[in-house]
């Protein structure tokens, strides 16, 4: 209701996108959205036409927070085409290292695409 009496009144852009600019980001989400969190890495991967996909684990908080350990396990998940988990990876994040993943070390080249995310 308060969507739509937003949406009614004659008001400037400029002053809508500050009042946007203002607002809480669980209340920009639809309704059935604001209890969940989001998934910034999910990504695609191909194993098609000479294609293998390459994803550079950084852990870039050891820059943005240098008093800090950083130093993390992670984990990722390759799905297939259907979104059907085909393989699990676990690895050790160094504080301002790097993880390079390999699409190809643990997937079959016959499934060709699908999407990976990590944590």
């Amino acid at each position: 209701m308060l969507r739509r009496l937003y949406r009614s009144l004659p008001l400037s852009r400029e002053f809508r996108q500050r009042i946007a600019s203002r607002l809480p980001l669980r209340w920009k989400r639809q309704p059935q959205f604001r209890g969940f969190g989001t998934i910034n890495e999910l990504y695609l991967w191909r194993l098609d036409r000479g294609i293998d996909t390459v994803a550079p684990i950084q852990n870039y908080f050891s820059f943005l927070f240098p008093e800090l350990e950083t130093a993390r396990e992670g984990t990722l998940w390759i799905h297939d085409r259907r979104g059907k988990e085909i393989a699990r990876h676990e690895f050790e994040l160094p504080r301002a290292g790097m993880h390079v993943f390999r699409v190809s070390d643990i997937a079959d080249r016959a499934l060709e695409f699908g999407t990976l995310m990590w944590h």
